[in-house]
């Protein structure tokens, strides 16, 4: 796993979690390292979920490491909470962790439509 400066190595620590309340409470973001094998040092993974307030999983962003950046392996939100920023508010918060993302070379068709309304590799 290469990580360079921009990125923020402690995301990919097991025991690592940072959460965001979002959107006036009413979501949160939930970070946390990606699978950690047993005894690993780190993961080499990153994985964001979004939650309402109580705690029910509506989607998440799994990222690794390409290129020294960040990108979204996989990107998923419940078809009745999509268009609600959802996922732009996820790519944002792990900004906020001190990364950088990058665009997905493997991008399905909404994928490429998130991607074209907004550049979400930086703010």
């Amino acid at each position: 796993m290469l990580v360079t400066e921009l990125l923020n190595d402690k995301i990919f620590k097991p025991g690592f979690e940072e959460t965001k309340s979002i959107m006036d409470g009413k979501y949160k973001l939930v970070a946390t390292p990606g699978y950690v094998k047993s005894g690993a040092a780190q993961s080499e993974q990153f994985r964001i979920e979004v939650q309402t307030a109580r705690g029910t999983k509506l989607g998440w962003v799994n990222f690794e490491i390409k290129n020294g950046k960040l990108e979204a392996l996989d990107l998923n939100v419940d078809k009745q909470f999509r268009r609600r920023g959802l996922a732009t508010e996820m790519y944002q918060f792990a900004r906020e962790l001190g990364n950088e993302i990058a665009p997905s070379s493997k991008q399905t068709d909404l994928g490429k439509k998130f991607w074209s309304v907004k550049d979400h590799s930086k703010d």
